[in-house]
Parts: structure tokens; C-alpha cells; sequence
């Protein structure tokens, strides 16, 4: 198979999207504990392994929080990702159960019963397969992929070089998502076409023929870092256009 491309990608998903409705409702929550200066030893080093794990499994979330350690890369949507985590999950839950066995101080006790209701929400969850409805008029990677951008440095040329990395590895996210609706629909787990409203079109917005019309453009239509000179603009909207219009050579 040749190289995933941008619009190819958002193409496919359009289609995609427009099988993947069904009268069924959905829901999602989700909830961080952060470490404290209390605790003891032992559980602040599972909590805070759990955080550097959370950011570096989870890059996009990570520059939500404004660390900008993996900006470069994206989170994976796979099948095998999905299932990754719920492995590491598993892991985390042992290890925060035979923890409560042994450190019953209030700070302990409480973090710890937050990590195990936290965990045990995820394994639970996962049952339900729910990461086969990725996509829906709350948020989805139609709408999150670009306002995750925003939360990206722009002090340097070399921030504007991640971004366009972001955006180079987007057709794979987008492949990975399709991948999940299909499972979804050939499973019979799919959202309710009122949830899906407006999603084809935001899909669509994508589809440019002119990069300038690209929601991405507006990253890179006014660069004025102090590094910036102007071979250095005029190569970063080149290689933004090239990825944009699928132009990029193989």
C-alpha cells in the first residue's frame, strides 16, 4: 500500500461516518488524580508513574496540559493501541490494590481508592467497546485535531516544524479511526444519527483545494518568531501546502 494522504484519508472517513449511525446513546468521563506531597513513598511513585505514563501514551494530551515533550508525535487510535492501554491499565490496578493492603493513612487511603475507582472505570468501561464510536458533534478527531493545535509552542520555526509533523501523521490517525468505525459497524455499535450531525461536514472542511482554505492554514499564515526569517516561512507554508494538498513525494 502506498503512503496514507491527507485528503485520500478524510475521504474514506466521510463514508465511513455516514454508516456509522444507529439509534444508541453514548457517554464519556473521565477523571486525573494527581500526586501529593503526603503521601507515602511508595504510593506517590505508582501515582506519579501513572502521570508520566498518562502524558507520554497520550501526546495531544499532554500539550492540552502545556507539556510540550512529544508536540511532535500523536496519540494512537489503533485497535492495538486501545488494547495496549487496557493492558497497562490492568497493570496499574494490581499494583494500586496490593498498595491498599498495606498504607492505610488518610492521604494514602484516599489517593489510592481514587487510582482504583479510576482504573477499574477504564477496565470496566472497555467492556463496552466504546473507543468504536470515536467520532460524534461533541468532539472527535473532525474538530479535536485542530483545536489541538492551538495548544501547540509557536516561539520558534522548530515549533512550526512539529506542527507540520502533527499534521503529516494525521492520515494515519484518521486510518486508524476508520479502521475502528468499521469494526463498530460490523459489530452493530455505532452512534445515533442525531449525534452524528454536522460531523460530515466538518469532515469535509478539510478537503481543500486551495491549502490556504485548510482549517490547518491558520497555523502558519502569520509566523513572526524571532528565529524567523523569510526563507525560513517561505520553507515551512511550502511544506504545510505540500501536506495539506497531498502534494508531497513519495
Amino acid at each position: 500500500m502506498g503512503e496514507i494522504t491527507l485528503k485520500t484519508s478524510l475521504c474514506l472517513l466521510t463514508l465511513l461516518v455516514t454508516l456509522a449511525v444507529l439509534e444508541t446513546p453514548y457517554c464519556h468521563a473521565a477523571a486525573i488524580v494527581a500526586p501529593s506531597p503526603s503521601l507515602s513513598p511508595e504510593v506517590a511513585s505508582l501515582m506519579q508513574e501513572y502521570w508520566d505514563w498518562t502524558l507520554s501514551s497520550s501526546p495531544e494530551y499532554s500539550t492540552f496540559f502545556g507539556i510540550h515533550d512529544n508536540d511532535h508525535l500523536l496519540d494512537d487510535m489503533s485497535l492495538a493501541g486501545y488494547q495496549s492501554r487496557y493492558d497497562q491499565f490492568k497493570e496499574f490496578h494490581k499494583q494500586a490494590v496490593a498498595l491498599q493492603a498495606n498504607y492505610t493513612s488518610p492521604y494514602d487511603s484516599v489517593n489510592l481508592r481514587a487510582l482504583v475507582a479510576e482504573f477499574e472505570n477504564y477496565l470496566d468501561s472497555f467492556y463496552y467497546e466504546r473507543y468504536l464510536t470515536p467520532l460524534s458533534y461533541l468532539g472527535g478527531i473532525h474538530s479535536d485535531f485542530s483545536d489541538g493545535l492551538s495548544y501547540m509552542l509557536t516561539d520558534k520555526l522548530d515549533d512550526y516544524k512539529k506542527i507540520l509533523s502533527r499534521i503529516h501523521a494525521f492520515p494515519t490517525q484518521i486510518e486508524q479511526v476508520g479502521e475502528l468505525l468499521r469494526i463498530g459497524v460490523s459489530k452493530g455499535i455505532v452512534m445515533h444519527n442525531i449525534s452524528m450531525k454536522g460531523v460530515v461536514d466538518e469532515i469535509g472542511g478539510h478537503v481543500v483545494d486551495k491549502a490556504e482554505d485548510s482549517p490547518f492554514w491558520e497555523h502558519f499564515s502569520n509566523i513572526t518568531t524571532p528565529d524567523a526569517t523569510a526563507e525560513g516561512i517561505e520553507e515551512i507554508q511550502k511544506t504545510a501546502r505540500s501536506i495539506i494538498l497531498d502534494e508531497e513525494k513519495t
